[in-house]
């Protein structure tokens, strides 16, 4: 398989977001670069084992304090 049990996690707060690379084996990208950690925008593209996440956020949902 391509994507590790475990292979990436993104933490979303009022400070923003953040992906980290959990040691997988092919690795996690923010818009095609390799990363362990990154701090991710809107627009920005999370990649790992062929699967691709765009990030976009709303701000309503900002102002209840959600992401999606």
């Amino acid at each position: 398989p391509d994507v590790s049990r475990r292979h990436a996690r993104i933490d979303c707060d009022r400070s923003g977001i953040r992906v980290h690379d959990l040691n997988s084996t092919n690795g996690t990208r923010v818009n095609g670069e390799a990363i362990r950690i990154a701090d991710v925008e809107e627009r920005d593209e999370i990649s790992f084992g062929g699967q691709r996440l765009v990030i976009e956020i709303h701000a309503t949902d900002l102002r209840r304090g959600g992401l999606r």
